[in-house]
């Protein structure tokens, strides 16, 4: 499980995907400023928001096992020797 997690976090398209919505989140958060399409659009804002911060926590989810101390290839144990 966790070369899987290693594979997609390390794949440019991982890295592009996360890319593009943090990218979208500051076209949202700049939308946000204006009083006018908050009133209008307030309610799609908040699901974007949702969408996005569930998106966040899958992300660190996938980079924790990536990198969970112990798993082959970790930097926890990189440079050991097992005899």
């Amino acid at each position: 499980m966790t070369n899987l997690a290693r594979r997609v976090a390390e794949s440019h398209g991982f890295q592009n995907f996360i890319l593009g919505v943090i990218l979208v989140t500051a076209v949202i958060v700049g939308l946000e400023t204006s009083e006018t399409l908050v009133e209008r659009y307030g309610g799609l804002f908040e699901l974007v928001d949702l969408v996005v911060q569930t998106i966040f926590v899958g992300e660190i989810a996938i980079r924790l096992l990536a990198h969970w101390p112990g798993s082959a290839g970790s930097s926890a144990t990189a440079g050991t020797c097992s005899t």
